[in-house]
C-alpha cells in the first residue's frame, strides 16, 4: 500500500493507513507570543477511529529531511501523543521552510503569520489521492488582511521531496490569486 517514508539523518520512519489519511505536516508559526517550528507525521485511521502518530519533533535552523512516496509494508512504531506545542521558543523571523520537489525549489518566510507544508495520502482501500500543499499567511506591518501564498502539487508513487529549515531573505512561494 502507498505511504510515506520520512528520513531525517540516520533515522527512517514509515507509515501507511489502509483506510484513512496519512500526513506529514511542517508548521512555522509567528503570532503574538507563539513562535515555533515543528514536523508532525501522523494520520487518521477511519476503521479504528484513531489518530496514530509516528514522528513529531521541533525543528531548528539547519534541519533537513527527505520524504518519499512509496510502497510501505510495515509501519514504524507509534509514539505517544505529546502536546508540547505550548513549549514555544524564539526563532529568528528570517528562518523559513524550503521545499525541493521535481526540480523546483520553493521557499517561504514570514515576519508574522503562519507557514504550513502539508502532504497527504488519502487511502480508501482501493484507490488513493496524494497531494502536497505549501501555504503561508503573512501579516505584513499592521495590515488587517494578510497576504496569502499557495503552491499545490499532486504526487504519485516514486516521488520524493526534501525540506530544509534555513535562513532566507525572500518568499518564492507564489502569491495566491483570488
Amino acid at each position: 500500500m502507498i505511504g510515506f517514508e520520512l528520513i531525517k539523518g540516520n533515522n527512517t520512519f514509515s507509515a501507511v493507513i489502509k483506510n484513512g489519511v496519512s500526513s506529514i505536516i511542517v508548521d512555522r508559526i509567528i503570532r503574538d507570543n507563539r513562535n515555533y517550528l515543528e514536523v508532525n507525521f501522523g494520520g487518521y485511521d477511519v476503521k479504528n477511529n484513531t489518530y496514530p502518530r509516528w514522528y513529531r519533533k521541533k525543528l531548528y535552523l539547519g534541519d533537513k529531511f527527505l520524504v518519499k512516496v512509496k510502497e510501505i509494508t510495515e509501519n514504524s512504531p507509534e509514539i505517544t501523543q505529546e502536546n508540547d506545542q505550548e513549549d514555544y521558543f524564539d526563532h529568528n523571523p528570517s528562518i523559513g521552510i524550503e521545499l525541493s520537489l521535481k526540480g523546483e525549489v520553493i521557499s517561504a518566510v514570514i515576519s508574522k503569520g503562519s507557514i504550513h507544508l502539508i502532504t497527504t495520502i488519502i487511502n480508501n482501500g482501493t484507490k488513493n489521492e496524494i497531494d502536497l500543499d505549501f501555504v503561508a499567511k503573512d501579516f505584513i506591518s499592521n495590515e488587517v488582511k494578510p497576504k496569502k501564498y499557495w503552491y499545490r502539487n499532486t504526487l504519485q508513487l516514486g516521488d520524493e521531496f526534501s525540506i530544509e529549515i534555513k535562513e532566507m531573505e525572500k518568499m518564492t512561494l507564489p502569491l495566491e490569486t483570488e
